[in-house]
């Protein structure tokens, strides 16, 4: 669409279906990833695992580059280099 190719700071995610996601920055990204369905949990690839985001959950991203983890992850690791920050439950 239009905003192909525009860097996104906040991902909203409005599902009614469970669903797993892969972000996509270079390091040094934050991303705020909100799941605004209090009642089903969503999940992010961090580092080769799924990372819940509980329905309601306001949550932080940041990608630090997979070289600069230690012990090293691999680039070919899906989440390679995502570290989750501070998290809020808004609960409703």
């Amino acid at each position: 669409g239009d905003a192909a190719g525009f860097p996104v700071d906040l991902v909203i995610i409005k599902s009614s279906s469970r669903y797993n996601y892969a972000l996509v920055g270079q390091a040094g990204k934050t991303v705020r990833v909100v799941n605004s369905n209090d009642g089903l949990s969503q999940y992010i690839y961090c580092n080769g695992s799924l990372k819940e985001v509980k329905g309601g959950v306001n949550m932080t991203f940041t990608n630090i580059g997979y070289q600069n983890m230690i012990p090293a992850v691999s680039a070919s690791v899906i989440g390679a280099g995502w570290l989750i920050g501070g998290n809020n439950d808004n609960g409703w």
